[in-house]
């Protein structure tokens, strides 16, 4: 194991970076679910 300084910065690193993705993903679904209804739209 490595020492691990500046424990608070990197957790809220790490909580930023994954509220960016959950962020993301979400928006993917959306499109994915919109997709899905009309039928006709693309994703590339």
């Amino acid at each position: 194991m490595r020492k691990i300084r500046k424990t608070a910065n990197d957790a809220r690193r790490r909580a930023v970076i994954r509220k960016r993705r959950k962020r993301i993903t979400e928006r993917r679904e959306k499109w994915f679910r919109i997709v899905q209804k009309d039928g006709s739209a693309k994703i590339e």
